[in-house]
């Protein structure tokens, strides 16, 4: 791996670990609802971004297979474990996760709606032209925005919403989501240059205007608002605007936490998934019994995750349910016993 290479992983997870973080402090249950809505402006839209950027599009026979059990498996693996802490294994608790989406509670929405953002992207990309795709990105933006304005609820309280509104697996968010992971493939060489040129002026630049904006929204003066969950975008250009400028600020902010080479930003970086998922959960069952403020939310939601992702790395087994890692060599067997 060139010096070059190594140095845009270690930002890329520095990114990650910022957007980890405040994924984490916007569930804190007192969190002020102004700061939990500056955040969601921004974090879920750019981990799309990330995985844009990472995309490659020129992917081996066995990429697509592979793809598939990295997300699927953890997807159930961290459901029947949550569950069993929970005790909430019900027939109607699984129904609700198998249909997913709005249906269920937390961060689930999250990892089929990326699965099935990587997969139509990769097939567009493999099917049609550069030019087709942008056609297609912007009428799926535009799609998006009819739904959220003429179709979905305006209310936040999703788990009320009558189940037309529910979309199975929140499929009609990756009408947005591959918008945002558009962007991170298609201007990935723009994200290059930002990573490798730390130019304070416009670190400045761009951290004043994120600035405005965040003064605005808790003046009451900008009254803005998107949630990919509920699909809840109302501005045609604030929703590529603010998540774009936002997603600048963050990823020069990442360049130069980079060069301190903090080991464990880049190892929570390489976690996401896995906080994605035990956040809220153990932060659930452990106030149950003990009170303790933002911090402790923060070291509860991501410390016990570390701790059990090691453990995960250290088993094969476990790697595989909870990581959804393979080797190349098994897959290779499997597909050969199914030919």
């Amino acid at each position: 791996m060139s010096k070059e290479i190594s140095e845009r992983s270690k930002t890329i997870d520095v990114m990650k670990f910022i957007l980890i973080i405040l994924v984490v402090i916007g569930h804190y249950p007192n969190i002020n609802t102004n700061i939990q809505r500056i955040i969601f402006w921004f974090h879920m839209p750019l981990f799309f971004t990330i995985s844009g950027y990472l995309f490659k599009g020129d992917y081996k026979k066995l990429w697509m297979r592979k793809t598939i059990i990295k997300y699927i498996i953890p997807y159930f693996s961290y459901f029947i474990l949550i569950s069993l802490l929970q005790r909430n294994i019900l027939l109607d608790n699984v129904i609700k996760f198998l249909y997913g989406g709005r249906m269920y509670s937390g961060t689930y929405w999250f990892i089929p709606c990326m699965l099935i953002t990587i997969l139509a992207f990769y097939f567009f990309n493999k099917e049609f032209s550069k030019r087709t795709i942008i056609i297609i990105v912007i009428v799926f933006y535009l799609l998006a925005h009819l739904e959220s304005i003429f179709f979905l609820p305006y209310t936040e309280n999703y788990l009320d919403w009558n189940v037309i509104y529910k979309i199975p697996l929140n499929v009609d968010v990756c009408l947005m989501s591959i918008v945002y992971f558009a962007m991170g493939f298609y201007f990935k060489s723009t994200i290059n240059k930002i990573i490798n040129k730390n130019n304070v002026i416009l670190y400045l630049i761009v951290f004043l205007i994120c600035l405005i904006f965040i003064v605005l929204n808790l003046k009451g003066i900008l009254s803005y608002t998107l949630n990919m969950k509920l699909g809840h975008y109302y501005n045609f250009i604030l929703d590529i605007l603010i998540p774009g400028i936002f997603g600048i600020w963050i990823l020069m902010t990442s360049t130069f936490i980079s060069k301190i080479n903090i080991n464990l930003i880049n190892v929570i970086g390489i976690n996401t998934l896995p906080i994605m998922y035990f956040h809220i959960p153990i932060n659930g069952l452990i106030q149950n019994k003990i009170e303790y403020g933002i911090i402790g939310y923060i070291l509860v939601g991501v410390v016990p995750t570390l701790i059990f992702a090691y453990i995960c790395s250290k088993n094969r087994y476990l790697e595989f349910l909870f990581k959804g890692k393979i080797t190349n060599r098994v897959l290779m067997s499997k597909t050969n016993i199914v030919n």
